[in-house]
């Protein structure tokens, strides 16, 4: 009835987030780049739509003992031209609970602006170079 989990489960402190991955990163390379510091897992490298890397990914490890000792091996070092920052992954779910900052077009936010009859139009405004009638006098 419950559908499986994507992965197998992982424990707690054994998957590591590697930050700062070249654009040419693959699971592949990744795993080989971890391998001799434990038994990985899984390796998840996110990738765009055109399929480089975005930067990113996931190693898995058997125990947080061999992830630590992967992330202190690997942490630091350069993959290319640049230099990998391996930090212990956190579960969305496990994140504490704040407000989530960004991009969002909430309403009511700090920095709001404009009118609140936004898109409402302009009311009747004379004709450009044309004034309003006079109003009518009585006599």
């Amino acid at each position: 009835q419950g559908q499986a989990p994507k992965e197998p489960a992982v424990p707690t402190g054994a998957k590591l987030c590697v930050k700062n991955l070249p654009d040419d990163a693959t699971d592949a390379s990744i795993k080989a780049l971890f391998e001799p510091h434990g038994a990985v897992t899984s390796v998840d490298v996110k990738v765009r739509a055109d399929g480089k890397c975005r930067g990113f990914g996931f190693v898995s490890f058997a125990s947080p003992e061999e992830a630590t000792k992967a992330m202190e091996a690997t942490s630091g070092t350069k993959l290319g031209e640049k230099e990998l920052f391996v930090v212990v992954a956190i579960a969305k779910d496990k994140l504490p609970d704040t407000e989530v900052k960004g991009k969002s077009k909430g309403k009511g936010q700090k920095g709001e602006k404009g009118a609140p009859e936004k898109g409402r139009g302009k009311g009747k405004v004379a004709a450009k170079g044309k004034s309003a009638p006079p109003a009518a006098v009585q006599t």
